[in-house]
């Protein structure tokens, strides 16, 4: 079907060459656009992507123990601040029972 169409575009002179500008052209074999180390690229770009990742995952592991420590530290200074205002707070209350 497709191949007719051409047929009849040629006879109208429809079709040129894309070069000359001739309208004298014909139908040649022309082999696919293959290349020949088609399988080594993407495999090479796995590789790649896999270590990528890795990499990735090491830095996001890293920078997680760093949050961790962060709060750590933050908890630890939060619960160091309740427990002078709780001392404070019993004091003033032994304070009060005294008076």
């Amino acid at each position: 079907m497709i191949q007719s169409h051409l047929i009849a575009k040629k006879k109208r002179k429809l079709i040129n060459c894309p070069n000359c500008e001739s309208s004298h052209v014909s139908k040649a074999l022309v082999a696919p656009n293959v290349s020949k180390k088609s399988n080594s690229k993407p495999a090479k770009n796995k590789k790649t992507l896999a270590s990528n990742i890795k990499k990735i995952r090491k830095i996001v592991e890293k920078i997680l123990i760093m949050l961790e420590i962060i709060f750590l530290k933050k908890q630890k200074k939060l619960n160091m601040e309740k427990l002078k205002i709780d001392q404070f707070m019993e004091k003033q209350l032994l304070k009060k029972q005294k008076n």
